[in-house]
Parts: structure tokens; C-alpha cells; sequence
């Protein structure tokens, strides 16, 4: 939890550069100040810089301490921060891969699109059979992705506690699910479906009395309303999510454990 807790450093800084946000984006129309400026680009770098370095390491860093845990070794916060960082890169590399694979089934749907486009513009013949193509390509597309991304789900695991980088990780993956597809994609997807079901109601809950709240103080300051909404919400999510980020971890590592004491 102490690691998963780093995720609040993403609200704190959330909650910053949303109170700076330009109000025109809540459809209040004016110039930019320098502080809305600020606004801008403080939501931009934490989106697309900090929170995707932070959620990284706190997944490189959350695995190997619940395997420290798990294993009964001795725990040092500072040995484990360091490994999470030395992996970083070799994570963001694996995660490429797995992204890659599932992404790259997409291109069943290419020869329909292309039929469907010529179908529409030079050749009408061609638009039934395209978009017929086009429908199986796209069901086809989402079978085998769904099908790597079971496969290829515990590469970062391989990588992480068994030291095995790359493609070689995505290999180990596979092989460890090999005849086991099913099974693992249940035991994957229940615990998670659990999980959420209950933070999401929670947080349903909790945002109905954030609404409230952001009403009743914010009167007739409309602009004031959407802000302290934007920020709690957000805040919310990203709470519950380190709360919840542990378990879920935790599940994955266990199933993990579990398909390789079945390999052996």
C-alpha cells in the first residue's frame, strides 16, 4: 500500500492543475490567463508524462515486494523502489510487445476496409463483399486479440520475477498458458470484475455526495461547481484505485505462481 500510495502524488498534482484549468473548457469563454496556461500544460504533463512513469514503477515495484512478501524474504522499501526503477525501461519495452501483438490483429480488418472504400467510390460491387469482409475481419481481430492478450498477460511477470527480457518474455508467457486459456482467462478476469463491481459502486456512492456537496457550496457560482466536481471525482477514482491496486496485484501474482507450480 505504502507503493501503491505514490499514485496520490498523480491527485495531488490532478488537483492543482485542474483548479488552474481554463474555464473555458467548462464552456466559459475568455482569454487564457498565465495561471490557466499554467493549468494547460501542468494537465498535460502529469496525463501524458507523470502518471504513465509512476503507474509503471508502481507495478514494477508493487510485484517484486508482494513476491518478497509472498516468499517470506526480508522486505527493504528502498531495495525494492530501486528494482522497480532498474526494470523500468525493460518493462516499458515488454509492454510495447504485448501492445504491438494485440494491436497488429487490427489489420484483419484492412483488406475489407480498402474493398469497402473502393465499393463506395469506383466500384459499387465491391461494397457488399467489403463490408462483409470488413465484419468478419474486425470479429476475427477481437477473437485473437482477446486470445494474445490472455496469452501474453503475464510477459511483465516473466519479466520481472523470473529476469527474462523481450520477446524472450512474451515466449515464457505463452508457453506458461499454453492448454490453459480458459481457465486462466476466468481466473484472470473474475477477481477483477469483483473488485471493481465493489469499488465502482463505492465510488458511485461517493460522487453522488461530492455532487451534492459541490452544489450546495458553490451556490450560483457555476464555474466554482464544475471545478470542485472535476477535482473530487478524479480524486475519488484515483484513492480508490491505490486502495484496490494491491489486491488486484496480488491475484495476478497468485495465478501466476499457481500456472507455474501446473507447468512443472
Amino acid at each position: 500500500m505504502s507503493v501503491a500510495s505514490w499514485l496520490l502524488l498523480v491527485a495531488i498534482i490532478n488537483i492543482v492543475a485542474t483548479w488552474l484549468y481554463p474555464a473555458s473548457s467548462y464552456g466559459i469563454a475568455q482569454v487564457l490567463s498565465t495561471s490557466e496556461r499554467l493549468g494547460v500544460v501542468l494537465y498535460s504533463v502529469t496525463f501524458l508524462i507523470v502518471t504513465p512513469i509512476i503507474s509503471i514503477w508502481v507495478f514494477n515495484t508493487t510485484t517484486r515486494l508482494i513476491d518478497r512478501e509472498m516468499q517470506g524474504k526480508a522486505i527493504s522499501l528502498r531495495e525494492v523502489s530501486r528494482e522497480g526503477w532498474h526494470f523500468f525501461f525493460a518493462r516499458i519495452l515488454v509492454g510495447f510487445l504485448v501492445a504491438l501483438s494485440v494491436v497488429a490483429t487490427s489489420l484483419l480488418t484492412v483488406p475489407g476496409f480498402f474493398l469497402s472504400i473502393l465499393g463506395n467510390s469506383i466500384a459499387p460491387v465491391l461494397a457488399i463483399p467489403g463490408s462483409i469482409l470488413f465484419i468478419l475481419g474486425l470479429f476475427g481481430a477481437v477473437v485473437i486479440g482477446t486470445i494474445l492478450a490472455i496469452r501474453l498477460f503475464f510477459s511483465a511477470y516473466q519479466l520481472l520475477l523470473e529476469d527474462k527480457h523481450g520477446r524472450q518474455a512474451l515466449r515464457a508467457s505463452w508457453k506458461l498458458t499454453q492448454d490453459r486459456g480458459w481457465a486462466t482467462f476466468w481466473r484472470m478476469v473474475l477477481p477483477k470484475v469483483i473488485f471493481f463491481f465493489g469499488i465502482f459502486t463505492i465510488q458511485l456512492f461517493l460522487v453522488y455526495l461530492l455532487k451534492i456537496f459541490a452544489t450546495n457550496l458553490a451556490g450560483l457560482n457555476f464555474e466554482l461547481g464544475v471545478r470542485i466536481y472535476a477535482i473530487g471525482s478524479t480524486t475519488i477514482f484515483l484513492v480508490l484505485y491505490a486502495l484496490v491496486n494491491p489486491l488486484i496485484m496480488s491475484a495476478d501474482y497468485l495465478l501466476f505462481r499457481s500456472l507455474q507450480e501446473q507447468e512443472l
